[in-house]
C-alpha cells in the first residue's frame, strides 16, 4: 500500500511538473547576476541590500561586478544577455521599456537632479548658467543622460566636461568649474554631503517648474516636478534654505522582456518581503504601503513581478504540503489528470496576454514615432488605440487586468498630448492677439514695407497650417485681415497681391 501511495504520488508530481514545465515556470537557478555601479556609490549600496535580500529569503546568491559607470552601461548588459538584472533610471531606460526590451521589477526610490555651485556663486537659477562650464557627468551614467536632457530642453548652450564626481567638485570649489550636475537619492551620497558643507560651501541651483512640469508633461513614464525640502544637506545654514523646485525621475530594478517568470517572481517577492530595508533609499517604505510603492511610477511594470505584489510568494509551498498528506495525493492522482488540460488553457491564456501587453506598447510607440510634432494626429491616433483594446474588453477578449495594463499608458499618453493642444491653443490666441495689435502698425508703414510683412506671416501661417499646428478656419481669418490691410492702404501705387 505504502509503495502503491508512493507510485501515485510519484505520477502525481510527475503531471505537476509537467504542466509548470509547460508554463515556463521551471527550476530556477541558484544565481542571478546584477550591473549596479562602482563600489561606494549609490547604486552598489541598493545592489548589496538585494544581495541580502535575495540570500535570506529566496536562497538565491546575487553577483555584481561593481564596474560600472550608471544606468546606460548597466541597461546594455542587460540587454545582450551579460546580466540578469540591472539598476537604471527611469528616463535613461524610456525607450527599451517603450519597446518591450525591458521590464521594471520594482521601483527601488528616486533620483533628483542636483546642481551644485559655490555658496558665493551669483547664480541663483538654471536658466542663470548659460555659456558657462557645467560637469555633466561621466559618460554611460544616468547624470550625464539627465542632465543633457533637461539643458537641450532648456535651450541653454553650455561649456561641458565629462569628469568623475570627485574631481569634479575639486574643480568646483577650485573655481575651474561654474557647475557640477548629479542625479541620486536625497541625502544617500555621503560625497555630495560633504561637499557641500566643507569650505568652500556648496549650494543648490533651482529649476523653474516651467521646465520641470514640461518635461513630466512630455516624459510622464520618466519624469516628476518634485522638490528638494528645505535644510535636506545643512541644517544650520540652511540647505537648501527654502523646499527647492527640481526634477526627479524613479530608480528602477530591470529585466529583459523575456526573462524567466520564475526568476522575476522570486526578485520581486525578496524585495517586497524586507521592504523596509530599503527605506534608506526610498523612505516612504518606511511606514507605507510596500506593494503600492514598489510600482508607484512604473508604467512598464513586469506582469510577473505585478502578480507577485498582488499575491505574495511565487514559490510552490502547496507542493510540499500535498508530499506531506496521503490523502491528498490518492485524490490528486484522480484530479491531476483531468486539471492538467485546464492548466494549460490557462497557461496559454496568460502568454496571449502577456503578447497583447507588448503589441499595445509597440502601437504606442509606433504612433509617437510616425507623428512626431504633430500633436492633434496623434492624439487622434492614440484614441483609436484606446477604443480598440476597450471594445476588445466589452466583448470579454481582455481580462480586467490585461485591459488595466495595456490601457494606462495609453491614457498618460492622452492626457500629454491634450496638455500640448491646450498650450498650442494658447499660443494660437495669443498669436491672433498680436496680430490684432499689429494692424495699425502696419497701416502706418509704407506699403512696400507692409507686404513684406505680410508675406512673412503668410509663410508662418502656412507652415503651421500644414503641420497641423492651427486649424484651417484660424488660416483663413488671417487671410481675411491680411486683405482687409492691404485694401485699407489700396491708395498707395501697385498694391502687390497676397500669393
Amino acid at each position: 500500500m505504502v509503495k502503491l501511495k508512493q507510485q501515485g504520488w510519484g505520477l502525481v508530481s510527475l503531471v505537476i511538473v509537467g504542466v509548470i514545465g509547460v508554463g515556463g515556470c521551471g527550476q530556477s537557478k541558484n544565481t542571478v547576476s546584477i550591473s549596479a555601479g562602482k563600489a561606494g556609490v549609490g547604486y552598489d549600496l541598493i545592489s548589496e541590500q538585494l544581495g541580502r535580500s535575495t540570500d535570506r529569503i529566496v536562497s538565491l546568491k546575487l553577483t555584481d561586478d561593481k564596474n560600472s559607470n550608471g544606468s546606460r552601461d548597466n541597461l546594455d548588459r542587460l540587454v545582450q544577455g551579460r546580466v540578469d538584472f540591472a539598476l537604471a533610471q527611469l528616463d535613461v531606460s524610456r525607450d527599451l521599456l517603450r519597446s518591450g526590451q525591458v521590464e521594471t521589477v520594482a521601483i527601488l526610490g528616486h533620483e533628483y537632479l542636483h546642481l551644485l555651485v559655490r555658496a558665493d556663486s551669483p547664480f541663483k537659477t538654471l536658466t542663470d548658467i548659460n555659456g558657462k562650464r557645467v560637469a555633466i557627468g561621466i559618460q554611460g551614467s544616468g547624470t550625464n543622460f539627465t542632465t543633457t536632457q533637461i539643458l537641450t530642453r532648456s535651450g541653454l548652450r553650455v561649456i561641458t566636461s565629462a569628469p568623475p564626481l570627485k574631481e569634479g567638485l575639486a574643480k568646483l570649489k577650485a573655481g575651474e568649474l561654474d557647475v557640477v550636475a548629479y542625479v541620486g537619492p536625497l541625502g544617500s551620497s555621503s560625497i555630495i554631503q560633504n561637499a557641500i558643507t566643507s569650505d568652500p560651501p556648496l549650494r543648490l541651483l533651482e529649476i523653474p517648474p516651467s521646465i520641470t512640469n514640461h518635461l513630466a508633461v512630455r516624459f510622464p513614464e520618466s519624469y516628476r516636478s518634485s522638490v528638494i525640502p528645505a535644510g535636506t544637506y545643512d541644517p544650520l545654514r540652511p540647505e537648501p534654505p527654502q523646499d527647492l523646485p527640481v526634477l526627479s525621475t524613479g530608480i528602477g530594478l530591470m529585466a529583459r522582456g523575456d526573462a524567466p517568470a520564475d526568476q522575476v517572481g522570486l526578485m520581486a517577492w525578496s524585495i517586497l518581503a524586507t521592504a523596509r530595508q530599503y527605506a534608506s533609499f526610498y523612505p516612504e517604505l518606511a511606514d507605507g504601503d510596500p506593494a503600492g510603492l514598489l510600482q508607484r511610477g512604473g508604467v512598464y511594470m513586469a506582469p510577473d513581478a505585478t502578480e507577485t505584489y498582488e499575491k505574495g510568494d511565487p514559490r510552490s509551498a502547496w507542493l510540499r504540503f500535498i508530499e506531506e498528506n496521503q490523502v491528498v495525493q490518492e485524490y490528486l492522482l484522480v484530479l491531476g489528470l483531468s486539471s492538467a488540460a485546464g492548466l494549460l488553457v490557462t497557461w496559454l491564456r496568460s502568454r496571449r496576454s502577456r503578447q497583447l501587453v507588448k503589441s499595445s506598447r509597440q502601437a504606442l510607440t509606433e504612433i509617437k514615432e510616425v507623428h512626431g510634432n504633430k500633436t492633434k494626429a496623434a492624439l487622434a491616433a492614440a484614441q483609436d488605440l484606446a477604443e480598440r483594446y476597450r471594445l476588445m474588453f466589452i466583448d470579454g477578449n481582455l481580462s480586467p487586468e490585461t485591459y488595466e495594463e495595456i490601457d494606462r499608458p495609453v491614457q498618460l499618453y492622452l492626457q500629454s498630448c491634450q496638455a500640448l493642444i491646450e498650450q498650442e491653443d494658447r499660443q494660437t490666441l495669443s498669436e491672433t492677439v498680436n496680430l490684432l495689435d499689429d494692424s495699425e502698425a502696419l497701416l502706418n508703414m509704407p506699403l512696400s514695407v507692409a507686404v513684406q510683412r505680410l508675406q512673412e506671416l503668410e509663410d508662418r501661417y502656412s507652415q503651421m497650417l500644414l503641420s497641423g499646428t492651427i486649424e484651417l478656419m484660424t488660416y483663413l481669418q488671417f487671410r481675411q485681415w491680411a486683405l482687409a490691410v492691404l485694401q485699407a492702404k489700396s491708395h498707395e501705387p501697385e498694391t502687390p497681391a497676397m500669393s
